[in-house]
């Protein structure tokens, strides 16, 4: 049996249309992922050295081995360290590696090259970070994202990578950390899928001598709003410094960033004053999304609960992304030299509620009369669980359809909140208000004697 090409197109079609045509919307953006570090790790060097190299082996991210060329090796010095995972990676698999790079790789023709292995054997094409002359005085961690290739742009499968440092042609010594290797799986257990994994952080520019541009990077990231990570920079067009904040999993689009942030310096920062004031880029992995445009429209900017100047910045992002960066400097117009920094969030976006009985966004019913809220839009595999409080309490009903009681006259709230697949955190519940009209009885009618 088979199916002529026009038919086949027309089941394909069907098959992918079906869960919108049914109510449910397929979404791609957000699936529960883990990381799995590597479990061994080779080195070498020719007139260089590797120090401490079993660091880059499984999850400390804060540990790491250090690779080194001399002085005066005139471009003829290496160093290597090669982490290798417990089993082969198919084609297409992305490998992240965490680099320190610092203000020593300043030599002409100094270089990073990452290499792809299999069973100890090169596979796919050498990637060359090139000279980093040109970082000027910068020092900063990242993430490198290796998707192994071949000439021919085919992916290949690998089980190991090779990073090399090359030392330049003149006399100038370099060294540059390498702190981890993993790839990332679907998780074998529902996770927290809304908080970030680390933080990476640095200074790109003119250096403040004697100074630590960035304290305390992980306050920035752990859920305490009474800690804060302290930004500092030249203000000038090539100084940038900055905190990047990394997820295991893709946003969907409309999710929000929040900041939480302080201007040391004093004083409130209006909302036409932050684009111009500081930058907050998202990424999906290593693609620069851009700068948040901050409209006033979509905005949302308060303060804390309880400071009178530390403030809350709400921006909805209509691209997917994994990783949030806020960073002063970069010649903006009004560029903060100074900036405390108490969290880097990703927000879900709440659901979106409906109802046949909805005007104008509120709910009516007579007395007694069956009302239905539902989803706009329902996840397939998402779970959708509705509240009679704003926060806290127990769910009163799970799916995309609620059907309230509406024997009791008043006005009523209900709260409804999207926990995605593979994920155990909530997004923030989005809220339906439902009059009811009070029930009218016929009234009773006396007639007394009459005569005609």
């Amino acid at each position: 049996m088979y199916l002529r090409l026009e038919h086949r197109a027309v089941v394909i079609l069907y098959i992918l249309l079906f869960p919108v045509l049914c109510g449910f919307n397929p979404v791609w953006g957000q699936q529960a992922q883990e990381r799995v570090y590597a479990v061994s790790q080779t080195n070498g060097a020719l007139l260089g050295a590797v120090s401490n190299p079993g660091n880059v082996v499984g999850g400390n991210i804060e540990t790491n081995a250090a690779l080194s060329v001399p002085v005066g090796a005139l471009g003829l010095s290496s160093a290597y360290i090669q982490p290798r995972f417990s089993t082969l990676l198919s084609a297409g698999t992305t490998t992240y590696l965490k680099l320190g790079i610092n203000s020593s790789l300043l030599g002409v023709g100094i270089s990073i090259s990452v290499q792809a292995y299999n069973n100890g054997s090169a596979v796919g094409t050498q990637v060359t970070l090139g000279s980093l002359l040109s970082l000027l005085n910068g020092e900063y961690l990242d993430e490198m994202v290796f998707t192994p290739q071949d000439s021919n742009g085919n992916f290949v499968a690998y089980d190991a990578v090779r990073i090399t440092l090359n030392g330049g042609i003149l006399s100038a010594g370099a060294n540059m950390d390498v702190y981890y290797a993993y790839y990332l799986r679907d998780a074998t257990t529902s996770i927290v899928c809304n908080t970030p994994e680390e933080v990476l952080y640095g200074s790109i520019g003119t250096l403040l001598s004697g100074v630590n541009q960035v304290e305390n990077p992980l306050n920035s990231i752990d859920g305490d709003y009474n800690t804060y990570t302290h930004l500092r920079s030249n203000v000038g067009v090539a100084d940038k410094t900055y905190i990047k904040s990394l997820y295991n999993t893709l946003s969907r689009e409309g999710d929000s960033v929040r900041v939480v942030f302080q201007n040391p310096d004093g004083g409130l920062l209006d909302a036409s004053l932050l684009a111009s004031s500081f930058t907050i880029r998202t990424y999906n992995d290593d693609t620069d999304n851009g700068a948040l445009a901050l409209d006033e429209n979509l905005l949302s900017l308060s303060l804390l609960p309880g400071s009178s100047d530390v403030q809350v910045l709400t921006y909805p992002v209509e691209v997917v992304f994994n990783r949030i960066e806020v960073a002063i400097g970069e010649g903006l117009l009004n560029a903060l030299g100074s900036m405390y920094v108490y969290e880097m969030e990703r927000v879900l976006k709440a659901p979106d509620v409906i109802s046949p009985e909805m005007v104008d966004g509120i709910v009516y019913a007579c007395f007694g009369d069956e009302v239905t809220l539902q989803i706009d839009q329902p996840v397939t595999d998402s779970t959708y669980n509705w509240y009679t409080e704003a926060s806290g309490g127990t769910p009163v009903f799970s799916g995309t359809s609620y059907t309230p009681d509406t024997t009791v006259a008043g006005t009523h709230y209900f709260y409804v909140s999207e926990t995605r697949t593979g994920c155990t955190d909530e997004s923030g519940r989005a809220v339906a208000q439902v009059v009811v009209h009070p029930s009218y009885s016929h009234p009773d009618i006396s007639i007394g004697n009459t005569t005609n």
